[in-house]
């Protein structure tokens, strides 16, 4: 009789015990980190500083406070946040990201307003997620030596960055992190659709006097911002877009935006202008 009270008792308190969890909310915190980035430009000619390697657990949510000190002597341009950098000055910039896997590249677009036609620089940061190994076809991480000969001593790597298939509008292109004995550490795509919207802006500013500038695409179905601010600093300048309705299918179908249009209140809450509702509030022409 006494053995079974114990066990009674015993099945009592494993209840209360499981009953108790159960009216729990466990919330886990997703991991974050922030880092600091210092860079200091000294000249703008289409070139750019490249950040060392940050690593970071798989699933980190990261933060850069980055801090551009322009020491170049002229007024640059950021043109993803429309801000003005005069020379001397320290220019912050916050970027945040969710976790991704494999590896991300942040370019930050400085543009010279002073010369014609418009060079820029670009900064760029390397972030690597530590123990992901992603697949060959991109944005991969190889210990291999491409080029290798059967000849070369051993010796301590000493890597760089380097920029093997130039982007276009329509096909990406790839940075790879290698050393001089042809070992390629890390691989980093560039954006063909930052290559297009950068294009655009710069036909854009370079245009003459009250020019109509024509862009045809049968990849993209959107703007960034920066497309949109380079119309809002030249309101003399009239924007004709031939593009796919169906992206890379479809009937080739235009739409055009006049001189003088609001087009900062054309931008969504994203940074983008799709050209679908664009050509909703200008008419869309079929070619």
């Amino acid at each position: 009789m006494l053995k079974m009270k114990k066990i009674l008792s015993f099945c009592l308190v494993l209840l209360l015990v499981v009953t108790a969890f159960r009216g729990l909310s466990i919330t886990v915190e997703a991991v974050s980190t922030t880092f600091t980035y210092n860079v200091t430009v000294t000249n703008v000619d289409n070139n750019y500083i490249d950040s060392d390697i940050y690593h970071v657990a798989p699933g980190t949510d990261v933060t850069f406070e980055v801090y551009i000190t322009n020491n170049t002597g002229k007024s640059l341009y950021d043109s993803s946040t429309v801000s003005n950098i005069a020379d001397g000055d320290i220019y912050h910039k916050t970027v945040n990201m969710a976790a991704q896997p494999t590896y991300i590249m942040i370019p930050i677009q400085l543009e010279d307003t002073s010369v014609s036609p418009l060079k820029s620089v670009t900064v760029r940061i390397y972030i690597v997620w530590d123990g992901v190994a992603p697949a060959p076809s991109g944005g991969s991480n190889s210990s291999s030596s491409e080029e290798k000969s059967d000849d070369i001593k051993p010796h301590t790597h000493s890597y760089y960055w380097e920029d093997t298939v130039e982007a276009t509008e329509n096909t990406d292109g790839e940075i790879v992190y290698r050393c001089e004995c042809g070992d390629i550490l890390y691989r980093v795509p560039k954006s063909a659709y930052y290559v297009f919207n950068k294009n655009t802006m710069d036909k854009i500013k370079n245009a003459k006097q009250g020019e109509t500038v024509k862009i045809e695409t049968s990849k993209w179905i959107s703007f960034h911002k920066m497309v949109m601010q380079a119309l809002a600093d030249r309101p003399d300048v009239t924007l004709e877009v031939s593009f796919l309705d169906g992206e890379y299918k479809g009937n080739r179908v235009s739409f055009t935006i006049p001189a003088g249009t609001d087009t900062m209140a054309l931008v969504d809450d994203n940074g983008y202008s799709g050209f679908l509702y664009l050509a909703g509030q200008f008419g869309l022409i079929s070619n």
